[in-house]
């Protein structure tokens, strides 16, 4: 996997934070932090999902949404009540919105300093190649 690769790791925290101007080589289609920013996306996900429908059940218990809830009550229980499940959908929520702001940051500095035209290709619908002058 692409995360387990410590030196590649290593090297592109350092290119983001500006202390290497070399970024570390791509040998797949995500780099090592992108590989490991996807899993923990799909973790806060999976958690702001399973904390977002205890709350919800907690305030409208009939239908189907009673139902989900009596089955993630045992949850609620495991993670010490609904305090601390609605403290950590909102540390999740601000995990989403951190998230959001270092990623496009990371877009823009990674078309910037590498001048390979990936987030302009976003915008445009082209993409700039460099070529011999």
């Amino acid at each position: 996997m692409a995360f387990t690769n410590i030196p590649n790791s290593i090297q592109q925290i350092k290119f983001y934070l500006l202390i290497d101007k070399k970024g570390p080589p791509h040998t797949g289609l995500y780099g090592p932090m992108q590989s490991m920013a996807c899993l923990g996306l799909l973790g806060m996900v999976f958690c702001i999902l399973i904390t977002g429908l205890i709350l919800m059940g907690a305030g409208y218990n009939a239908g189907l949404t009673g139902w989900i809830y009596a089955i993630l009550k045992p949850v609620e229980n495991l993670l010490g009540g609904l305090a601390t499940v609605r403290y950590i959908h909102r540390v999740l929520t601000w995990g989403f919105v951190l998230f959001i702001v270092v990623h496009v940051y990371m877009a823009f500095w990674y078309d910037a300093v590498l001048k390979e035209g990936t987030l302009s290709s976003m915008v445009s619908g082209y993409m700039f190649e460099k070529g011999d002058h």
